[in-house]
């Protein structure tokens, strides 16, 4: 007879696939440290081990524009594996590219190490790059 005994104790859990990843970026002018409004921003997918499954959407989030705090969000699915102590989102060399009139386009990594690590609890990864617009 089974008594109350957790079924799953000593159990690994691994997950492998694709999570939607949420990308912020905050947006400020260099010199005033103000932020930027209607810069454009464009999310480009880039390097080894991006490519998505068959059943993925490949293509990226439209461009989007900053808000009058610099701030734009954008979604976009990545290749991601988990253990029961949280996940990683993988990234490779994928970057913002952020571009406004009067200003220098610039290009910000997603991340400086090809992947983003989250804990457990993080139900929807998401990741705030700051970008400072040098003038031209």
């Amino acid at each position: 007879m089974c008594g109350s005994a957790d079924p799953l104790k000593g159990a690994i859990f691994i997950a492998d696939g694709t999570t939607n990843l949420g990308i912020v970026a905050r947006v400020i002018d260099a010199r005033t440290r103000k932020p930027a409004p209607d810069a454009t921003v464009t999310a480009i997918r880039a390097g080894r081990g991006t490519t998505l499954l068959a059943s993925d959407s490949t293509a990226m989030p439209p461009p989007q524009k900053t808000d009058r705090r610099g701030r734009a969000v954008l979604h976009a699915h990545f290749r991601m594996a988990a253990d029961s102590s949280g996940s990683s989102v993988f990234v490779a060399q994928s970057f913002l590219r952020i571009q406004a009139p009067g200003f220098r386009s610039t290009d910000a990594r997603i991340s400086a190490i090809g992947r983003l690590d989250f804990a457990r609890k993080a139900k929807h990864p998401e990741v705030s790059i700051p970008v400072a617009l040098l003038h031209e």
